[in-house]
């Protein structure tokens, strides 16, 4: 079977893909600073996204669990 080239934007795709698979298993697992790192490592310029919505998420959380542990 031959090699099959891949353009840089696939590779970029599927690194992202990878990524975001990863984040989303330590977000399962609550490790969210963890996830975080992971996807601004990634792609800086998004950090202002997740930022935003990690708070929108935590302040979800707030109110939707009396006991819930502070960030």
């Amino acid at each position: 079977m031959a090699d099959v080239p891949v353009s840089a934007p696939q590779t970029h795709v599927a690194q992202l893909e990878a990524t975001i698979r990863s984040a989303h298993a330590l977000l399962q697992a609550g490790l969210i600073e963890e996830a975080t790192s992971l996807l601004s490592a990634f792609s800086p310029e998004v950090q202002p996204k997740i930022d935003r919505a990690l708070t929108e998420v935590r302040s979800k959380v707030d109110r939707t669990l009396p006991n819930a542990e502070r960030w």
